[in-house]
């Protein structure tokens, strides 16, 4: 009968697996407890079966392994429940399975896979310009509005704070009675004359860049300075 620090022992593991393994790290972090503890769980569960399975099969069966350690022996005798051998062995496992899948795997990759996942419409907008160097359009809370690419963006899959960083090219904002979208300042003249001439500042053009959390913001779309353009001038006549 299995005791209660041999089941812990690898629920612990799997947890640690879960919060810690980039196969499973972010998708976690959205996940309530009850899923969290399931997949702890199965995993923990999983790796105790192997252990099990390698310190039976290939440990003390000393026909596979004449030249077993008289300390495993030793240790084996000596505990009152000799199951945690194995279950401190499935913990050793879970260790090394955990660094292998962290250095095979990228972690950028797994926070968009879940994020493609989920599906949300705004964070894949995001995501997408981002990775696309798009244009993008973002009106913040205040009404203020800017146009440009995300330099970089901070994907933390969870609900804490999440910012972007974007290199704007247009700015303005809202009109509060009608939304109508007011294009007031374009960096684009001053970033050109920064290429031209860059002794002649003091700023480079990274130092426009604007970090904008995503709870300010109320709307992102992509966004085209010529088809704003055509339509501004469609609206002027």
């Amino acid at each position: 009968m299995l005791s209660i620090d041999t089941i812990l022992i690898p629920l612990l593991g799997g947890f640690l697996f879960v919060k810690y393994s980039y196969l499973t790290r972010f998708r976690s972090i959205r996940d309530n407890g009850y899923v969290i503890l399931f997949k702890s769980a199965v995993v923990g569960l999983f790796f105790y079966g192997v252990s099990l399975v390698l310190w039976r099969v290939a440990i003390l069966d000393e026909n596979a392994n004449p030249a077993i350690p008289e300390w495993i022996h030793f240790l084996h005798d000596f505990l009152v429940y000799p199951e945690l051998l194995p279950a401190i062995f499935s913990l050793i496992l879970i260790g090394f399975a955990t660094a292998a899948i962290n250095y095979a795997l990228d972690k950028d990759e797994m926070k968009k896979r879940v994020i493609r996942q989920d599906d949300d419409a705004f964070e894949v907008t995001i995501l997408d310009a981002y990775l696309q160097e798009k244009y993008v359009l973002i009106t913040l809370d205040n009404g203020k509005v800017y146009a440009g690419k995300i330099t970089d963006t901070y994907f933390r899959v969870n609900d804490e704070i999440r910012s972007i960083l974007l290199a704007p090219f247009f700015s303005g904002y809202r009109n509060p009675e009608d939304l109508t979208l007011n294009l007031t300042t374009f960096y684009g003249h001053i970033y050109k004359q920064i290429i031209q001439s860059p002794e002649q500042f003091d700023v480079k053009i990274s130092d426009f860049s604007v970090a904008i959390r995503y709870d300010h913001i109320i709307s992102v779309s992509p966004f085209d300075p010529k088809t704003y353009a055509k339509f501004r001038d469609l609206g002027d006549h």
